[in-house]
C-alpha cells in the first residue's frame, strides 16, 4: 500500500513472504504492513498516520538481479520501509528476516527502514534479522539499524527492543 495522506492501520498482519527481483532502476519500497508514507503535494496541513498492533512475521527480501551499477535507492522496514510524513507506530512487531543485496543506497530496519520527518516509535519489538549484502563490492551507503535503519528528522524512540539474532553489512 502507498498511501499520500492521513491514515490508522491498527491490528493488521502480513505472514505472507515478499520477495522483490530487480533488474531495472530507480527506488523500490517494500514494507511488511505499508509500502510508504508520502506527503500529498506541498504537505502542507498533513495530519499524521498511525500504526498500531501490526505485525509481520514473514521475510522481506530485495534482490539485485541483472544489475551490475549502482542504482536507486531500497527502502526496506519489517512494518514500513519510510515515512515522510509525521507517523507513529505503536506495539508493533516484526519477526520475519529483512534483506537486501541489492546494488543501491540501501535503508534497511526492523521496524522501519527510513524516515524524514517527526516520527514516534513506542513499544516495538523487532526479533527478525536484518541484513544488506551487495552483490558486487562498490562503493555504497548502506543504512542498517535493528528498529531503525536511517532517522533523518524529529524521531522518538521509547520501550523498543532488538532482539535479532544479527544485524549485519
Amino acid at each position: 500500500m502507498w498511501h499520500n495522506g492521513s491514515t490508522n492501520i491498527t491490528g493488521c498482519y502480513n505472514n505472507k513472504a515478499i520477495t522483490v527481483t530487480t533488474g531495472q532502476t530507480g527506488n523500490f519500497y517494500l514494507g511488511g504492513i505499508v509500502g510508504r508514507f508520502q506527503k500529498p503535494g506541498s504537505g502542507v496541513g498533513t495530519l499524521p498516520n498511525y500504526i498500531k498492533s501490526c505485525h509481520n512475521t514473514a521475510p522481506l527480501t530485495v534482490e539485485n538481479g541483472s544489475l551490475t551499477a549502482r542504482t536507486g535507492s531500497v527502502y526496506l522496514g519489517g512494518i514500513a520501509p519510510h515515512s515522510a510524513v509525521d507517523t507513529h507506530i505503536e506495539d508493533c512487531t516484526n519477526t520475519g528476516a529483512i534483506s537486501t543485496d541489492r546494488l543501491s543506497f540501501n535503508y534497511v530496519g526492523g521496524i522501519i527502514g527510513f524516515t524524514s520527518e517527526k516520527v514516534e516509535i513506542k513499544k516495538c519489538v523487532n526479533s527478525g534479522s536484518v541484513s544488506v549484502n551487495p552483490s558486487k563490492d562498490i562503493n555504497l551507503e548502506n543504512y542498517v539499524g535493528g528498529v531503525v535503519g536511517y532517522a533523518n528528522g524529529t524521531i522518538s524512540v521509547t520501550s523498543n527492543e532488538n532482539k535479532a539474532a544479527s544485524v549485519t553489512l
